[in-house]
């Protein structure tokens, strides 16, 4: 393997990986991905953050009930992801139990990832209804990014978009403020 003419045992590769805590592949995790980024010549990106249910079958670590609108009452995990649009790669990924909602620890998750990409400029930021909440566009804003999200158009939000005055037309049905 890898031109070695002597390897060693599965027991001692075993015993190497059990070394690694959760806290610790996590730590790594993150210096690791940070140098990877570093290296890779792109600034003003979209980072694009979603969410995502994957069922699960028997008794998998950290699998729970929840919204699974595939296999209903089946166990799941909640997966968190960050893309960058631009060059295509996965800046972030955390695998959350099922019973978790969509944006749920999500600050801390964004916070991650921005330390993940310290050195880059995010020049928008995209997210479903799922993490349409207060805390989170206030983060976003405070972090000074511009972001389009989609929302659920409730009738307090309605009314507010009907008291807006400034709407500019930039395309045949599309307006915006």
């Amino acid at each position: 393997m890898f031109g070695r003419k002597r390897i060693v045992s599965g027991t001692t590769f075993g015993r190497f990986f059990k070394k690694f805590t959760p806290s610790l592949n996590h730590s790594v995790f993150i210096e690791l991905n940070s140098w990877f980024f570093d290296q890779l010549q792109f600034d003003n990106y979209t980072l694009d953050v979603d969410s995502s249910v994957i069922t699960r079958y028997d008794q998998q670590q950290g699998s729970k009930r929840g919204y699974n609108p595939t296999k209903r009452g089946r166990n799941s995990h909640h997966s968190f992801f960050a893309f960058i649009n631009d060059i295509r790669m996965v800046a972030n990924c955390w695998n959350r139990s099922g019973n978790t909602g969509s944006s749920s620890n999500c600050i801390h998750f964004l916070e991650e990832t921005f330390t993940i990409l310290t050195n880059k400029k995010v020049g928008l930021s995209c997210a479903d209804s799922g993490f349409c909440i207060e805390s989170i566009i206030k983060f976003i804003e405070d972090q000074q990014i511009a972001y389009v999200m989609s929302c659920k158009l409730y009738a307090k939000l309605q009314g507010v978009i009907y008291g807006i005055k400034n709407w500019q037309a930039i395309g045949m049905g599309i307006w915006i403020t």
